[in-house]
């Protein structure tokens, strides 16, 4: 009996580790899969956010400012008639980047609005999780920031920023991974769809010539400058006019609730002038800070110099919220910072289109003094508040990385800790989207 015992006792020994194992596995994969599950959550609950909207459209402005759940998606269909299929920059002016162009007037083939905003709904859904999955390829993120944030709900659906997002996310991913090439035909991609993150082109090129690869820093520019002219060269000789509309018409635009409408009147080109002056300056001190750093500077210094724009642009849309949970989720800020603008966000969410409605819609009765006192005790008050904590998050990146002479930076792609066997069967999930762009830039 004792001969016969000890084989099958180390049998069920056997099979008891493998069983937990397995458990062990399917865990470390659900666990993976969270993040996923709860964007997806988030995304559906968007739809179902915006998509009534697409019953409204005799009165869409006022439904969608008095209902909060208004869409530029849905807006510029119906201003824009994509049901006859004019070409943006081409028939018509369009004051959003050529390739945003190009995905309105690809989409605007759908048989009917509703069609049109599902499907416009479903690429930046994928756009989403594509964003989330590069994020977790990059090594020292919380890809939980951008994963959990509320902002999904009420931005996925209301322009069409998560495009320039989830690009430049693969592109930041390529770069991780030294693959320069195919991360300069990601991030041109990014550029020509949303013009921000052009700031990241900038830091990748400063990054290479402090690691004095300068055929690198060479080739990316040229990618850069040789990718460009093909989105854009073709529009400009057609239609110069269409073409520039999305310089003209932002340059000419008003002050939005900002910086400058906190400060004492000034014409639009004076704000022109000073914004781009301070962007300029601000950007060339964030990169002297950055020469001296002694850890990794492309994604401290693009996320930066990204911050700066944000505080010191004469437009701050809703939606560009987006953009500040990327920076936050890219560089690990303190949970604190997070927390706080997600308050921040979804209070400027609010008072914005309050607001908006109040303007515009609120007539016949007399809305002048209700629109001030809005502006003046809330909306302004949130603009300060939002100011503050993207000072706060420059601040915090200049203290941590940028103007470190030490080696205790904040982890990036070149001094982050090697992945545990737990951290690799983590990445498991993520790997049709990571993998995938692997397989194709390989």
């Amino acid at each position: 009996m004792s001969v016969r015992a000890g084989p099958r006792r180390f049998a069920s020994f056997i099979t008891k580790r493998s069983r937990a194992c397995s458990l062990g596995r399917v865990g470390a994969v659900a666990i993976a899969a969270l993040p996923f599950f709860v964007t997806i959550t988030l995304l559906i609950a968007g739809y179902l956010f915006h998509a009534p909207g697409t019953a409204h459209a005799d009165d869409y402005q006022a439904y969608g400012y008095s209902a909060l759940n208004y869409s530029d998606i849905i807006w510029l269909y119906l201003r824009d008639q994509a049901t006859t299929h004019l070409r943006p920059f081409l028939d018509y002016r369009l004051e959003y980047p050529p390739l945003t162009g190009g995905l309105i007037y690809a989409l605007g083939f759908a048989r009917d609005l509703r069609l049109y905003f599902a499907l416009t709904y479903g690429v930046l859904s994928i756009c989403a999780l594509a964003t989330v999955a590069a994020l977790n390829g990059l090594p020292g993120t919380k890809r939980w920031y951008f994963a959990a944030t509320p902002a999904l709900i009420f931005y996925t659906g209301l322009n069409w920023d998560l495009a320039a997002i989830a690009m430049l996310a693969l592109a930041l991913l390529a770069y991780d991974r030294r693959r320069d090439g195919w991360g300069t035909a990601a991030l041109v991609l990014a550029i020509w769809l949303k013009l921000f993150p052009i700031v990241f082109l900038l830091s990748i090129v400063i990054e290479r010539l402090r690691e004095r690869r300068y055929r690198a820093a060479a080739t990316i520019s040229g990618i850069f400058i040789v990718g460009s002219l093909a989105l854009n060269l073709p529009l400009a000789r057609a239609n110069l006019v269409g073409w520039g509309y999305f310089f003209t018409f932002n340059t000419s635009r008003q002050a939005e609730p900002s910086l400058w409408t906190l400060l004492p009147p000034l014409g639009v080109a004076r704000i022109d002038s000073i914004s781009l002056g301070m962007l300029v300056v601000g950007s060339l001190v964030l990169t002297a800070f950055a020469y001296r750093a002694k850890c990794p500077v492309a994604l401290p210094l693009g996320g930066a110099v990204l911050l700066w724009w944000l505080c010191i642009n004469k437009v701050y849309s809703p939606q560009y919220g987006l953009w500040v949970y990327l920076v936050l989720a890219l560089l690990s800020f303190p949970s604190g910072l997070w927390r706080a603008f997600i308050l921040l966000d979804l209070a400027y969410y609010y008072a914005s289109f309050q607001i908006l409605y109040t303007s515009t819609f609120a007539a016949p009765y007399s809305t002048g003094p209700l629109t001030s006192w809005q502006a003046t005790y809330l909306l302004q008050p949130l603009v300060a508040v939002r100011l503050a904590l993207l000072l706060a998050m420059l601040c915090w990146i200049v203290g941590n990385t940028l103007a470190r002479s030490d080696e205790r930076a904040i982890a990036t792609s070149a001094n982050a800790p090697a992945m545990t066997g737990a951290k690799k069967l983590r990445l498991s999930f993520s790997s049709m989207v990571t993998r995938a762009w692997s397989l194709i830039t390989s």
